[in-house]
């Protein structure tokens, strides 16, 4: 073989290039910043990634891929591991079946990141949380999309199916902590089954979240339950969003709350999640972070729904908000009082819920993730 070209201008590449030209073949170096091919042809060397280190005039730089592979006899392979599966592509379409590629990377990819930062881009142009309806009620595929977020979720859904792991962040409207939801325990139950808990829990306790829900599911087809037998057209499915989706598609996933719309922190708290998620699949070099060791966990075990317009609070109520048992919560429009039945917390209560729908949710304490 007398023409090698490495792909790639790093360090480890130009040295594989020096090597190669010492070894008196003709030597072509592809790297995508201008600055180096320039700087390599015109005997200056690579000072970006190894200053201050004589090159070969004889190495010749390009940044042009089909350029580079055009006389070769063999490729050898680079890039940074992020960079790996889109070279690897490229060059598939640009390379002569008969020449080797040679993998002399460093390191190899440890999975696929793929990032939706706007979900639901007419919610975000509405700055509220719905564009036609929630997202994340009702999430399937759909032949005939009626909405906005049906033409979403016949994207979503099919991009769900092709990963492994759900990280779904979000932020609220009253104060609060964040906290992550959960998916139900190993079962294999109709309505949430799941094989990888263990997985999904180990993941929930590095986001950096010491609070954690359990239950949500469960609760809300038990709400369903209760809608039919007033007579009320419902269906558990209203209630599978995105982690539901991806946990009936095989994966883990996890709801990450990060905190109120409006505070500072909340970013900083997602961010911190994809680099702890992000360490503690292996995906990046960055150390594996601890699981919280003190970790309270709720769970849900109410639905209550709101029966008539005039159905009221007693109070403005705090999602999280302890309450004792009798704790008079709420009256429906006769005067009949809603009363916790025990210790625990009232969760997402909602003053604007409509008729038939969820008002508000009652938790206890919970023993798991101990």
């Amino acid at each position: 073989m007398k023409n090698i070209t490495v792909i790639g201008g790093g360090a480890w590449g130009t040295a594989l290039a020096t090597a190669a030209c010492r070894a008196k073949c003709s030597t072509t170096l592809y790297a995508r910043e201008t600055e180096i091919v320039d700087a390599i042809n015109a005997g200056e060397g690579n000072p970006v990634f190894l200053p201050n280190v004589s090159l070969s005039k004889d190495i010749r730089a390009t940044a042009d891929l089909s350029d580079a592979v055009k006389d070769a006899d063999a490729l050898l392979l680079v890039v940074p591991a992020q960079f790996l599966r889109a070279t690897a592509k490229a060059l598939s379409d640009i390379t002569p079946a008969h020449v080797p590629i040679v993998l002399a990377a460093k390191g190899i990819e440890q999975g696929t990141l793929t990032m939706v930062p706007i979900t639901n881009p007419l919610a975000f142009q509405l700055e509220r949380r719905h564009g036609d309806r929630n997202l994340n009620r009702n999430m399937r595929v759909s032949d005939n999309p009626q909405d906005f977020e049906d033409s979403i979720c016949n994207v979503l859904c099919p991009m769900l199916e092709q990963h492994d792991v759900l990280i779904d962040l979000h932020s609220f409207q009253a104060p609060g902590i964040p906290f992550a939801l959960i998916g139900a325990s190993n079962n294999t139950g109709a309505l949430e089954p799941i094989a990888l808990a263990k997985q999904e829990e180990g993941l929930a306790l590095r986001l950096g979240a010491d609070r954690f829900v359990e239950g949500w599911l469960e609760t809300y087809a038990q709400g369903v339950r209760d809608r039919q037998a007033r007579g009320v057209e419902a269906h558990v499915d209203y209630g599978v969003g995105t982690t539901e989706t991806m946990r009936r598609s095989g994966g883990i996933a996890v709801t990450l709350e990060c905190g109120q719309h409006a505070d500072d922190g909340a970013p900083l708290t997602a961010y911190t999640a994809i680099r702890n998620t992000l360490a503690h699949l292996g995906m990046t070099s960055d150390t594996k972070p601890k699981p919280v060791t003190e970790p309270e966990v709720i769970r849900l075990y109410q639905v209550i729904d709101r029966l008539d317009p005039d159905d009221c609070f007693t109070r403005d109520w705090l999602s999280f908000e302890e309450i004792k048992r009798g704790t008079v919560i709420a009256h429906r429009r006769d005067g009949t009082a809603l009363t916790a039945d025990q210790d625990g917390w009232i969760v997402f209560p909602n003053t604007k819920a409509q008729v038939n729908q969820e008002w508000f949710y009652l938790a206890k304490h919970s023993d798991r993730l101990k």
